[in-house]
């Protein structure tokens, strides 16, 4: 696959915004936004970067109609810290508070209403701007994709999606990252275009991330054991003892939530000894060979990952809530040719793993 490229972040400078709006008149003050910026370059007022972020562009129209994070962050329908965040960020850019609190209410700097009218038309010339159905062609598209998984989807699913992308997009570039505590706030940001995980409305919740995502099921997984080959304890069968007797191996992601695994755990009232914990599910396989411990897995990668180590599949005498993957994106991207294109590689991908 060609166009290796990174995503660039599109930036916009802020004396492009003044030259922008230098012939826009604001009341009888004249051009207020030129003029603040100007005077405060005078005065010595340096602003942290040069240059300026436009995903945050929506955020600070919001934060400047509302006059409140929470009305802001629902506006763009995104979570609430998520849209705190964006105005920290604001207010480090701009060395300004942009909202302040008077009693109850939230009130905007003076340099805040310098900037109300130029950010209200520069969101609306970018909205009629995109308001033109992009085109897609994805024999020819550069275009570059970002995609969170664990390294459970990246086995089971990406080599298919790159053969295909390989055959019908071969200019695409699709950066894969893991899954962390930042990957909801990501996607609502779009630093992110899709999200493969586990279903859980608990994950959701837990990252505050909006409930409008949407999602579609990719596929569904149990759960198998896996040990070394040549494991002086456990042939071809487990029983619940010796489940319950050996060391166990987890994988933790660091989303601070049980696993499917230990929430069975749980309900079962079993008292588990964990032993290692891994971030991925492959490095954990991989510490397996040679030792007395066991892992709880999914089947799907056990039968891709353990066939090349010295390891054996059992079947797990624990009953393990079914893993039910899903595709995650934004709203934002629901009519994305590009977005769209990508997510039926996915879905066509899942029916055939």
């Amino acid at each position: 696959m060609g166009g290796q490229k990174r995503r660039g972040k599109s930036l916009l400078s802020i004396r492009d915004i003044g030259r922008t709006y230098a012939p826009l008149r604001v009341g009888r003050g004249g051009n207020v936004f030129a003029r603040e910026y100007h005077d405060r370059q005078l005065a010595g007022t340096h602003m942290q970067n040069n240059n300026f972020d436009l995903n945050l562009i929506r955020t600070l129209d919001a934060l400047l109609q509302e006059k409140s994070v929470t009305r802001a962050a629902e506006r763009l329908c995104i979570s609430q810290p998520a849209m705190s965040g964006a105005l920290h960020r604001l207010r480090d850019h701009f060395n300004d508070q942009l909202l302040v609190r008077i009693g109850r209410d939230m009130e905007l700097t003076p340099l805040a209403e310098s900037l109300l009218g130029p950010v209200r038309n520069c969101v609306v010339q970018f909205q009629e701007t995109l308001a033109t159905r992009p085109r897609f062609d994805p024999k020819v598209s550069r275009r570059a994709f970002t995609v969170a998984m664990s390294d459970y989807g990246s086995l089971v699913l990406m080599p298919w999606v790159l053969r295909r992308l390989s055959k019908d997009a071969p200019h695409i570039a699709c950066h894969v990252e893991p899954i962390g505590d930042e990957t909801f706030g990501r996607l609502e940001i779009g630093e992110l275009d899709l999200l493969i995980t586990v279903e859980s409305w608990e994950v959701i919740r837990r990252h505050g991330a909006a409930r409008d995502l949407k999602m579609r099921r990719l596929f569904s997984d149990d759960f198998v054991c896996v040990v070394d080959r040549n494991h002086p304890s456990v042939g071809n069968t487990l029983t619940i003892d010796e489940y319950k007797r050996l060391p166990h191996m987890l994988v933790r992601f660091g989303l601070r939530l049980d696993t499917l695994v230990e929430q069975a755990w749980k309900l079962a009232e079993w008292d588990i000894n964990i032993a290692v914990t891994a971030p991925s599910f492959s490095e954990m396989l991989f510490m397996l060979p040679g030792t007395e411990m066991i892992a709880t897995i999914q089947r799907r990668f056990a039968g891709v990952l353990a066939a090349s180590l010295p390891l054996k599949i059992v079947e797990s005498p624990l009953k393990v809530e079914a893993l039910q993957e899903i595709l995650t994106w934004h709203p934002r991207s629901e009519f994305d040719p590009g977005c769209q294109y990508l997510r039926q590689v996915f879905i066509e991908a899942a029916k055939v793993v």
